[in-house]
């Protein structure tokens, strides 16, 4: 990324995705039906899975006493 943003390169689709920077490539105008299947998808979870993915990081880094301040309301 360094690279990127000093010399100003820029990745087509394909090398974005070879080099991790995306996880989905679709044809040319398919990313809003892709995104969309995607979020059906997501919206089929249980809240709380939901909640917990998204903030993993925060939860595994929380101390013991400061758990329970991470519930979901």
């Amino acid at each position: 990324m360094a690279d990127m943003m000093l010399t100003g390169r820029a990745l087509d689709a394909a090398e974005g995705q070879a080099a991790g920077l995306s996880q989905y490539q679709t044809e040319e105008g398919g990313a809003r039906a892709r995104a969309l299947e995607l979020a059906e998808r997501s919206a089929g979870n249980a809240p709380l899975t939901n909640f917990a993915v998204l903030q993993a990081p925060r939860i595994a880094g929380a101390s013991p006493a400061g758990g329970p301040l991470l519930a979901q309301r």
